[in-house]
């Protein structure tokens, strides 16, 4: 995955498309911290991670969350609302996911384990806790893996020998730490995703504009 505005010969996700993944992510109830965890699960799948730290989950924000254009005091956007469409989120990550926050909220904290205080505090998921995220982050109703990477990855673009949905579910699932290879990160998507590749026509991936050969 490369970014868009630096790719060649790359393809890229339309607008419409986009569009249509956010739409589908308004319409389900899924937590507000379930973007933590999933900033916790793609730190932990990092090569040589050994401990996911506040900066991680700040760096996945800045990464896939934050909106261009956005005001300074709300940069970033969720489909996360639990039912109540996109929203800005403002851009204290850091409170939001403080240590003293995660004890003290009873959802988050069921999920995720964290150790520590202050900027030395890490971060890991509890035991079962694709069950328990599945339970309290998504209502027992699993989330669309397709549309989730069509939204995280709204500003990327792509290598692929064949330009299908299927190849970008792929590579979510690979930086994600969610490998069909690997049956403990299978057993974690199955549990929380469904592959809704199919919601995506053949005609949303495109060669970037400009740069086809």
């Amino acid at each position: 995955m490369v970014d868009a505005s630096e790719a060649a010969q790359t393809y890229v996700l339309t607008i419409e498309s986009v569009r249509g993944a956010i739409a589908r992510l308004e319409h389900r109830f899924i937590h507000q911290h379930f973007a933590g965890y999933l900033a916790i699960l793609r730190a932990k799948r990092r090569p040589g991670s050994t401990a996911v730290h506040m900066s991680d989950i700040v760096e996945f924000h800045d990464r896939y969350l934050r909106a261009a254009n956005a005001p300074d005091e709300a940069p970033y956007v969720r489909p996360f609302t639990q039912g109540h469409g996109l929203q800005q989120m403002n851009r204290n990550v850091a409170g939001s996911y403080a240590p003293s926050s995660v004890r003290a909220n009873g959802t988050i904290g069921k999920v995720v384990a964290v150790v520590g205080s202050g900027r030395d505090a890490t971060y890991d998921v509890r035991e079962n806790h694709a069950a328990v995220a599945l339970e309290l982050f998504l209502e027992n109703t699993k989330a669309p893996a397709a549309s989730l990477a069509a939204f995280l990855y709204r500003d990327f673009g792509f290598v692929l020998d064949h330009p299908v949905m299927p190849r970008v579910v792929t590579l979510f699932r690979d930086e994600f730490g969610l490998r069909e290879s690997v049956p403990e990160e299978k057993t974690i998507f199955d549990t929380l995703f469904v592959d809704d590749s199919s919601s995506f026509d053949v005609r949303e991936l495109v060669q970037l504009e400009g740069l086809k050969p």
